[in-house]
């Protein structure tokens, strides 16, 4: 069940949805505009070689602030 909600980017649950999406209507993950900005800022900065604390000391989408951890998993999705 969970499987083919996946495949189908249907939002599973948790307190919210992933960043870079927000929970539409029909409850399928939607893609914010401004997060998913602030996603190609990360991944063209660690393209340029720059370390994910440097990453997210720059990096301020919508006022969330980031931490190294965070850019990490955010670039790995």
């Amino acid at each position: 069940m969970k499987r083919d909600q996946k495949a189908r980017h249907r939002f599973l649950g948790g307190t919210r949805a992933p960043f870079g999406f927000r929970v539409g209507d029909a409850g399928e993950l939607v893609p914010d505009e401004a997060e998913q900005a602030g996603i190609a800022k990360a991944k063209r900065m660690r393209g340029r070689g720059k370390s994910l604390r440097y990453i997210a000391g720059k990096l301020v989408v919508d006022g969330h602030r980031f931490n190294p951890e965070s850019v990490r998993r955010m670039l790995a999705r």
